[in-house]
């Protein structure tokens, strides 16, 4: 099955193919495989499908070099980092400081949406609430309720709205 990328996509795939090409070559009992951590902010199903052309194209222009996308959901990321399960990491600009400062881990590109032919440079999140508490004007409001979210590490989910 031949896949199409998207311009993103493909200069992502062109900024690792150089570095990967860059490296020095692997010992003869290093490993072949590539895992490639992505935030699987949906589902596991939906990550893969939208990431698994990637490995397959990498797999593909890289001779002796196996790609697999890991789907990690948010509180799976620290640890596949800590435990090294992962080689490069795809997540939202929130878990990447916290992964900087944390473990020293190094951004070598960042990826910019492109959404109805627009690049968006910009991020937010929405907040739900049941109209008969009354309008919502002040997020001060909100101080001592309680308030479900997909994490706490998630800068749509949670960061950019409080």
């Amino acid at each position: 099955m031949k896949y199409r990328l998207c311009p993103v996509i493909a200069s992502v795939l062109i900024f690792l193919l150089l570095v990967l090409v860059s490296l020095p070559a692997p010992a003869a009992d290093s490993s072949q495989d590539v895992f490639i951590g992505v935030l699987a902010k949906r589902s596991v199903a939906t990550c893969l499908k939208r990431w698994q052309p990637l490995a397959d194209y990498l797999g593909e222009q890289i001779s002796g070099k196996r790609f697999y996308i890991v789907a990690l959901s948010f509180d799976q990321i620290d640890a596949a980092v800590v435990e090294e399960r992962v080689d490069f990491i795809l997540v939202n600009p929130s878990i990447y400081i916290n992964l900087e400062v944390k473990y020293k881990v190094s951004r070598i590109l960042t990826l910019v949406q492109k959404e109805a032919g627009h690049y968006i440079s910009e991020f937010g999140g929405v907040l739900f609430y049941l109209a008969e508490h009354g309008s919502l004007n002040d997020l001060m409001v909100v101080r001592g309720r309680s308030l479900t979210a997909v994490s706490t590490t998630s800068f749509g989910g949670w960061l950019t709205v409080l």
